[in-house]
Parts: structure tokens; sequence; C-alpha cells
């Protein structure tokens, strides 16, 4: 796993490139930061940052966990799991912050080294929230929110058994929420579309219970978007 000066490097690199934007680093370090003492008092502090940083990643963020609820009941989980999943959904992407805009938002392709700093978004989330040790299995799930069950996801390619419960419900809500809502770099996906490529990646990407629960609750009304 990187740390987060690795992350630092990658992002000097990238800026040698770009011209157009000046201090981006010391940007990023002051966001680190500040994120770090925010989540420290509150959970609401660190809610009202990100949405004072950036509106799209406030919305996103509440958004995902309406839907994460609603499978974490379904799927019967318990209440401290509950809770959790709760948290880790309304925090899910606040490293997103540390990334520059001109990579999150970029209309085309990203070169590899846009795409490794985009990658680094849930390490970044998972080192602030994994200050607080009442929120340590928090910031797990924020972890591997985007690893996958066949082992081709990151930051640490886990499998299966290997990747927390309320981490698959996070990925499947992060998807629905990502496709069906329009991008700064593209308009939304159809329901049908969307739903048909998270059941295409049905015990590939995505766990099966969890891709099972999503279209029960879609069919039957229960999860609107």
């Amino acid at each position: 796993m990187q740390s987060f000066v690795d992350f630092h490097k990658k992002v000097v690199t990238w800026e040698k490139g770009f011209s157009d934007r000046e201090n981006t680093t010391d940007e990023l370090h002051e966001r680190f930061e500040y994120l770090k003492k925010a989540i420290t008092n509150s959970l609401s502090a660190i809610e009202q940052y990100v949405e004072k940083v950036s509106n799209h990643i406030s919305r996103h963020q509440t958004r995902v966990t309406e839907i994460s609820e609603k499978l974490a009941e379904y799927m019967d989980l318990s209440f401290k799991q509950k809770l959790t999943l709760r948290a880790a959904s309304k925090l899910h992407d606040i490293g997103k912050i540390c990334i520059p805009e001109e990579i999150l938002n970029k209309p085309g392709s990203l070169t590899q080294l846009e795409y490794d700093i985009a990658r680094f978004h849930p390490y970044i989330g998972y080192k602030v929230i994994s200050k607080v040790k009442v929120m340590e299995e928090t910031s797990i799930i924020v972890l591997q929110h985007h690893e996958r069950v066949d082992g081709t996801g990151y930051p640490d390619g886990l499998k299966g058994h290997e990747i927390d419960i309320g981490a698959k419900i996070l990925a499947v809500a992060d998807v629905l929420e990502a496709m069906t809502s329009p991008q700064p770099y593209r308009f939304p996906h159809s329901i049908e579309k969307t739903l048909k490529e998270i059941i295409e990646g049905k015990d590939k990407l995505y766990d099966s219970e969890v891709v099972e629960a999503c279209v029960k609750l879609i069919e039957g009304n229960k999860i609107k978007l």
C-alpha cells in the first residue's frame, strides 16, 4: 500500500505538466490537514466541509448513504453494521477533495499518472478517518469500497471474503448512484442500463447477495433514482 508521501510525489509530477494551476500541492496538503482536524471534531464538521468544497461530492455521498441504508436493512445487517456503513457512506469520497479537480472533471481519457492519482482517494479517506479510534471500522469500509470480489479492484486487490460486507454494499450503492446521475464528463445512464451492468458484474465485480438485494429493491420501487 502506498503512503500519502507517494501520493504527494505523484501530484508534484503531474503538476509539472499542468501549468494553468499554481500552488496545487500546497492546497492539497492544506485540505488534507483540515480534513484530519475536522473528522476529529465531528462527523457534522467534515460533512459541512465537503459540502463547502464540492457540492457534487456532497450530493453523491448523501444519495449513496440513502441507497446503502436500504440495502443494509434489506440484507438484515446488525445495528452496529448499519451505523458503521452509514458513517462510511457519508464519508466514502472525502479523499477526492485532495485530488485535483482537473483530473476528477476531465472530459477525456485520463493519462496513466492521472488515473493512479484518482485511484488514491480511498486510501486518503482511510488515513483521515482512521485517526479517530471509534471510526476504525468505518475507515476500513472507506478503504475497501473500490475493491472487487474477483480481485481486480483497488487499492489492495482484495477478493471475496477478504472484503468487508459494508464495503461490498457501498460498492454497489456507489456505482448505482454514480451511473444514474449526471457527471461533469457525461450524461446519466438509464436505470435499465445501469442495472444491466451491475447484474453482469455479479460474482465478478460485485457480491451476488448485494446485487440480488439491489435488483429486488429497484424492482419493488424501494430505491428510487
